[in-house]
């Protein structure tokens, strides 16, 4: 049992009491706990001691053992797995941070450091606010691969690294998970802009990464990334009525030339997968068809659609263009 002493006072103090229900071996809910040690050094010109962070001695060995493969104990295995727990907690804070920062400039050095974990953090779980994310990821390669039977074994590469890699995929579709909130369309607008920066960071730091270590990441990243807007938009065309999933599709589909435009570069299987969204025939002839049970508003919402995929497909054919008179 923890004594009852000044800092467990301050502790309970300083959280609301949320420091008393806490797990006793979560000691990463405390920002670390006895991972790391205070010492004070000598007095400074402004009269205040310099403090130096050192982390706990049993805690680096431990750290050292697991990441070069060492034989660990039972204790050393928990600190492994309650260490990546952490790392999952402390990013999902980062990016949702990062996502409703009122500073443009904060926001862009939250998706910088997010874009930095997510590629660096392999294999870490995504945390339960963003799990959602990762699953809408690897639905959306796993229907490409149905779709797309000439570029499986691309696609099929990219779910392998989606597994892999949660934080990447669950930051590739964050702002394309529908969030449940009422939004207008200026900000949904300025959600689609933060979504860009922080898809265009992470295929930034996959395309620097893929220099000295994987060379295929970028292309993997960017696959993930394409799936994912396809999908949004495959989403929005079975659900018509969904006012959330239509405006993040239109959002995502709209912004989609310029991402493309200004990453790196395109690989067969993305420009594969953005040519499918040329294919509406069956989305203009499911929103074309009348039946006598229709209603007014039923009808409103299919033309809506209908027109909405029209538009989505024109996008795809502009990047097409673009890209035939590179």
């Amino acid at each position: 049992k923890q004594p009852i002493d000044l800092d467990f006072v301050v502790d309970a103090v300083v959280s609301n009491g949320a420091s008393l229900t806490m797990e006793e071996n979560h000691w990463y809910d405390r920002d670390g706990g006895d991972g790391w040690a205070i010492e004070e050094g000598e007095v400074g010109e402004d009269g205040r001691p310099v403090l130096t962070f050192k982390m706990n001695s049993s805690v680096l060995d431990a750290g050292m053992k697991i990441a070069q493969g060492e034989k660990v104990k039972d204790t050393e295995k928990a600190f492994a797995e309650q260490s990546k727990l952490a790392s999952s907690m402390a990013f999902s804070r980062v990016l949702m941070s990062s996502s409703n920062a009122r500073s443009s400039a904060v926001a862009d050095f939250g998706k910088q450091i997010a874009a930095r974990l997510a590629l660096t953090l392999v294999g870490v779980k995504a945390a339960s606010e963003i799990e959602r994310s990762h699953v809408m990821t690897v639905e959306a390669v796993e229907s490409s691969i149905k779709k797309n039977a000439e570029t499986e074994e691309e696609l099929a590469g990219a779910l392998e690294f989606a597994l892999e890699n949660p934080l990447v995929s669950s930051s590739l579709a964050y702002d394309l998970t529908p969030k449940g909130l009422s939004s207008d369309e200026n900000e949904v607008s300025n959600a689609a802009a933060s979504t860009s920066a922080l898809a265009m960071r992470i295929l930034n730091e996959a395309y620097v990464c893929s220099f000295n270590e994987d060379k295929a990441k970028y292309e993997k990243c960017l696959d993930l990334f394409v799936s994912s807007v396809v999908n949004a938009c495959d989403l929005s065309n079975q659900n018509p009525k969904d006012n959330e999933r239509k405006r993040i599709a239109n959002a995502a589909a709209s912004s989609l030339p310029h991402q493309l435009g200004a990453a790196p570069f395109l690989t067969p299987s993305s420009l594969n997968l953005v040519s499918s969204l040329c294919d509406i025939d069956e989305v203009v002839k499911k929103f074309s068809t009348k039946t006598p049970s229709q209603t007014i508003a039923e009808a409103a919402a299919a033309r809506t659609a209908k027109a909405a995929a029209e538009k989505r497909a024109t996008a795809a054919l502009l990047i097409l263009r673009d890209v035939a008179f590179q």
